[in-house]
């Protein structure tokens, strides 16, 4: 059902880019024009925040336009770039990825390598050049850093520790609510992590603080009403809530996930990046707008209007960036033992394996014991 969903929107989206090409049956013909134009692939939601970062590059490169194409959101996107390419029909030249993306985008052949564009990424922090280097290959320029927040009313005077949860009057009504599907795994790994490596410790207590009937929703919406005291979300949920704050019920606090008793980073991260397509027939202009958004100040401009966190150590300070949000410096000295996703082959088919044990654990009918080994089969060493 979600493979034909997926070829069906990919039908759709073949169709829909008539003012870049002519469609005729299954076959794309390119129209002429007096502009080389790049079609870039992102995540739903993201076209009016990349779209603020590419004047500059129009003005220093007027033959080339950058046309934004949004697809689904986490492995929905994931899903419709691997549809669209298997086709083998030129769609997109640029594609917005995350970073455990890259080894099944890489076997299939589905990317290329970008050296040229990015150099030796030297200025970029050292798990961020990692997740994008495979031996010596680097296949997406890192963009920007999806972490995991805390967010709290603060007529509800929480310190932003998951143990203190337990200790708040009317616990039954006082939880953090999380998003479903990809947001568990960046759950669980925080909460192994607090417990200090103790799997089965980490799933009683994220049964004990997350309610398994979320239904898929992120309930922002109840936050915003008060009925939800405690939130977890990623970074860039922060944006929708400040930009809507006449819509919150209270001021809130924004925490960076708290530290294990022994000191270790519980804040787990998605990391996106820009990879070009195999098919792409502009390969050198692709090249040129990946080293334009390497650019610090691209950068910057993007940091400010996505409320994300930077790839590059040096913007953790900025002033443009740290007077917009206050989230970001504090994360200054901890960022680089941040803590992200396992890189391996068949990441979607392995997470969405846990996903479901984990709901199994909460309804009851997977053990814990069940679902703590498939945990820590999926982690690895998390030392």
């Amino acid at each position: 059902m979600i493979l034909r969903k997926a070829i069906l929107k990919v039908g759709l989206l073949i169709c829909s880019l008539s003012m870049l090409s002519g469609c005729d049956g299954n076959r794309v013909t390119v129209t002429s024009s007096p502009f080389t134009t790049i079609a870039v692939a992102v995540r739903s939601g993201e076209q009016n925040k990349m779209q603020k970062i590419v004047d500059r590059f129009s003005e220093e490169n007027p033959s080339i336009k950058i046309k934004f194409i949004e697809l689904g959101r986490d492995f929905e996107q994931y899903r419709l770039i691997s549809a669209a390419l298997s086709t083998e029909e030129y769609l997109f030249d640029i594609v917005e990825v995350e970073d455990v993306w890259v080894d099944d985008l890489v076997k299939r052949e589905y990317i290329t390598p970008v050296n040229n564009s990015v150099g030796e990424l030297n200025e970029y922090l050292p798990f961020v050049q990692d997740s994008f280097r495979r031996g010596e290959n680097v296949y997406a320029l890192p963009l920007q850093i999806d972490i995991g927040m805390l967010l709290a009313l603060k007529k509800y005077n929480w310190d932003g520790e998951f143990s203190s949860i337990t200790d708040m009057p009317d616990n039954a009504d006082v939880r953090i609510y999380d998003d479903s599907g990809e947001e568990t795994i960046c759950s669980i790994m925080e909460l192994i992590k607090y417990t200090d490596n103790n799997v089965n410790e980490a799933l009683r207590l994220y049964r004990d603080i997350y309610f398994h009937e979320s239904g898929g929703s992120r309930h922002v919406e109840e936050f915003r009403e008060g009925q939800i005291p405690i939130m977890r979300a990623l970074s860039s949920v922060i944006p929708s809530l400040r930009n809507d704050s006449s819509k919150v019920l209270g001021d809130y606090y924004i925490f960076n996930t708290p530290e294990s008793s022994t000191g270790k980073e519980t804040s787990t991260a998605k990391i996106f990046g820009l990879a070009v397509s195999s098919l792409s027939r502009h390969k050198e202009m692709c090249g040129k707008f990946l080293e334009y958004c390497g650019r610090d100040s691209t950068q910057t401009t993007l940091i400010k209007s996505t409320g994300m966190y930077p790839v590059k150590q040096s913007l953790y300070s900025n002033p443009i960036i740290t007077s917009e949000w206050t989230h970001i410096l504090p994360m200054e000295e901890r960022i680089n033992n941040i803590n992200i996703r396992p890189h391996i082959e068949g990441y979607a088919e392995a997470s969405g394996n846990l996903q479901k044990i984990i709901s199994g654990y909460l309804s009851g009918s997977v053990s814990e014991q069940e679902a703590a080994d498939c945990a820590r089969s999926f982690v690895g060493n998390m030392e």
